[in-house]
């Protein structure tokens, strides 16, 4: 019983103590710098805009409006995943006027719609709003 007591009290030890020191030292130790992807002078890399919308035809116009209106040089898509709403909301968002800002809608399920956004993207980049 004694072994067991003190088999324990070092692993209650280890958690609340010895993991957390590991992990600052760990920290310390490992070089954490970003490191950023490269890409020619001049010729930004291409983005992907993802938007999860349920029942949002009312608020989705403004939204890629916004998205459009931000200046970003390189190319990019705007993608938006309705995931079987009542509202329509594929009728309802402007359609982009240049390839560079192209606006998607199609519909897929809520749980998975991020997941399959993301496999039908083609920015180098991809990001939720």
């Amino acid at each position: 019983m004694t072994v067991l007591f003190w088999v324990s009290a070092a692993l209650v030890l280890y958690v609340y103590a010895g993991y957390p020191c590991l992990v600052a030292a760990w920290a310390r130790l490992v070089d954490r710098q970003p490191r950023r992807a490269p890409f020619d002078a001049g010729r930004w890399p291409s983005i992907s805009i993802i938007i999860a919308a349920r029942n949002e035809a009312r608020r989705l116009p403004a939204r890629v409006s916004n998205l459009l209106a931000q200046d970003y040089p390189g190319p990019r898509e705007i993608i938006v995943v309705s995931d079987g709403s009542t509202d329509a909301p594929g009728t309802v968002p402007p359609r982009g006027t240049s390839s560079n800002k192209a606006v998607t809608v199609w519909p897929a399920p809520m749980s998975p719609a991020s997941l399959r956004s993301l496999l039908k993207s083609s920015g180098r980049s991809a990001r939720f709003s």
